[in-house]
């Protein structure tokens, strides 16, 4: 069955998780979220043009992640090398066979990240939202 659902979680919600959210909105034809596991600050600047650069729009608010939320996934990409596995090993969020880690790491520095860092986070995310994306068109 064809994931309907699809959420991207990062560390704060800020920008790894809302770049692969925007890009898959553009990308594809599935119901996509973002949230992080911690309350975020708000986007840097840098990110936000960084973001432009690619066609995408960062600049909405950051989602914390609630259980309801993770529940009615179809499918659950934890994009951040960050944020450990074990948190989502509880049986009663019924993931099994849904979580997906990518691995990404987070800009050097998050007060004050490097646009060309950001840059080449939001490529390597591309890269894997586009293989997902031909993943689950050939699982129809």
């Amino acid at each position: 069955m064809k994931p309907k659902k699809i959420l991207f979680i990062c560390k704060h919600n800020i920008f790894r998780s809302r770049v692969a959210e925007e890009y898959m909105k553009q990308n594809s034809n599935y119901d996509i979220s973002s949230a992080g596991i911690i309350k975020g600050i708000s986007l840097p600047e840098s990110q936000r043009r960084a973001a432009v650069k690619f066609g995408l729009d960062i600049s909405f608010n950051s989602k914390t992640l609630g259980i309801s939320l993770l529940r009615q996934q179809d499918l659950v990409v934890v994009i951040a090398n960050d944020v450990p596995k074990k948190i989502f090993e509880n049986p009663l969020y019924n993931l099994k066979g849904k979580l997906v880690f990518w691995g990404i790491k987070d800009v050097k520095n998050l007060f004050n990240p490097d646009e060309k860092d950001s840059e080449t986070i939001i490529k390597a995310i591309i890269k894997k939202a586009d293989a997902l994306i031909k993943q689950l068109e050939k699982s129809k």
